[in-house]
């Protein structure tokens, strides 16, 4: 049975997986220095397939009208990165090092704001 993405997930879609793929970008030296990672694409592409399932796992929480809805879009990548990264074995102090140096070069760079295309009609 195909799994199920909300239509206010769906519309975003592209910002999210563009968000993902910058995020896999920051990221990239230390997965490799810090979680001894070397076959890099495979990891994009396992966190790319894990986010497409974290997708239709992410309950609705009102749109544009709730200001969650950019939290909740910005953990579904965190959400799929963590998952990856576990399965490969690297450990929980490891990954939040990465996620939270990941995400303050996403806020320096200025692109991680998700929801700025979300507009309250």
């Amino acid at each position: 049975m195909a799994e199920i993405v909300h239509p206010f997930y769906e519309s975003h879609r592209g910002a999210m997986e563009a968000a993902m793929r910058h995020r896999l970008d920051l990221a990239e030296a230390m997965l490799c220095e810090r979680a001894h990672l070397s076959n890099i694409d495979g990891i994009r592409q396992e966190v790319m397939d894990e986010f497409e399932i974290v997708l239709t796992q992410m309950p609705y929480v009102g749109g544009a009208a709730s200001r969650m809805s950019d939290f909740f879009m910005r953990l579904m990548g965190f959400m799929a990165i963590s998952r990856v990264l576990r399965r490969h074995g690297v450990s929980l102090s490891v990954i939040g090092e990465i996620e939270r140096e990941t995400y303050k070069a996403q806020l320096r760079s200025g692109t991680s704001r998700l929801g700025a295309s979300i507009h309250v009609v």
